[in-house]
């Protein structure tokens, strides 16, 4: 699931996030109000993103579809309040309208809709930021354990996104290499940094023996056939709540904060519900505890053996770059100097 947190923590970064200048009052300006509009573009993402998951992502990444709205109007809100950042109410609701518009394929791409993606900011490369709008590169580099960053050029393709927060709108961080690469279409060839897009499974790739792998289409009902080391079947979608188990796809069930999660004696597989992680007493074992995400404020960690984690938009901020434990912090360029 690791992909998964890395999309939705990609996604929250990419919401629409400003005004066309630094005023203290930017709701005076004429035409929509940041409430307005951020309340239109968090239905729109939550009610697409739930639909596209058949009910499947909104439960685990957040309590429920409520909750959802009101997390994304937040990070929405911040970033609309940012200074110095070229995004606008408007482009909050035009993001709203391709979301609605747009197909399943293409809201869990890796890529938003060109309306989606990051606006042209004023601060030039190396002022600090919070939100990607805000500067001229349309990215702000974030490292992981910071809510601030610095405006940076756009990650390349082998960039690292084990350090900063995410790749921008056009790459995908693969988990193995943990480099940004470009996301593979179906059918193309995959491996470690070859990383497959949304949906898809790399099946075949052999590192041991220099063999690339073929992207193709995950696993999209319970019963499909599938592998979970796709050697020659793809593993099942994640994003619609399917899991590889005995080379079937079957429905995870979410749990709570203490319940056992993973596969279970029975068979029966468990993910945290509400932002949860699955701590594992050692990484081999099949079965852990959940930690739900705590709220803001509290006392959280990023390592995600130890947990426990935020509820985005917010993010697990360190108190050093020596350890990973922190407080959950919602993004605020105000304190970003």
């Amino acid at each position: 699931m690791q992909n998964w947190a890395i999309a939705v923590a990609a996604l929250v970064a990419l919401a629409i996030s400003a005004c066309t200048s630094s005023t203290s009052t930017p709701e005076a300006v004429s035409g929509p109000t940041i409430d307005d509009a951020c309340t239109q573009l968090a239905k729109a993402r939550c009610t697409r993103l739930d639909e596209c998951s058949k009910d499947a992502l909104i439960p685990k990444n957040w309590t429920d579809a409520a909750n959802c709205q009101a997390r994304q109007k937040l990070s929405c809100v911040q970033g609309q309040r940012a200074a110095n950042t070229g995004t606008t109410p408007q482009r909050a609701i035009d993001c709203a309208m391709a979301l609605t518009a747009a197909t399943c394929t293409e809201i869990l791409a890796t890529v938003p809709p060109t309306a989606c993606q990051a606006a042209v900011g004023t601060e030039a490369n190396g002022s600090a930021c919070a939100f990607a709008g805000q500067c001229q590169s349309s990215y702000c580099a974030i490292p992981t354990r910071s809510n601030c960053g610095t405006c940076a050029p756009a990650p390349k393709v082998g960039a690292s996104c084990d350090v900063f927060a995410n790749c921008g709108p056009a790459l995908k961080c693969d988990a193995t290499t943990m480099q940004c690469a470009t996301p593979v279409a179906l059918g193309g060839d995959c491996d470690a940094g070859r990383t497959c897009d949304s949906e898809m499974s790399c099946v075949g790739a052999d590192a041991t023996k220099s063999l690339a792998g073929k992207c193709q289409t995950s696993g999209a009902v319970v019963a499909a056939a599938c592998e979970g080391a796709k050697l020659t079947l793809p593993a099942c979608d994640s994003s619609l709540g399917l899991v590889c188990e005995q080379k079937a796809c079957v429905a995870w069930t979410l749990v709570g904060d203490g319940e056992p999660c993973g596969t279970t004696a029975t068979g029966v597989y468990s993910q945290c519900k509400s932002g949860g992680v699955c701590i594992k007493a050692v990484s081999t074992d099949k079965t852990g505890l959940c930690k739900v995400a705590v709220a803001d404020g509290a006392a959280c960690d990023s390592d995600p053996t130890k947990g426990p984690p935020c509820l985005s938009p917010a993010r697990c901020v360190a108190a050093s770059a020596t350890t990973t434990a922190g407080i959950c912090t919602v993004p605020d360029a105000a304190v970003c100097k």
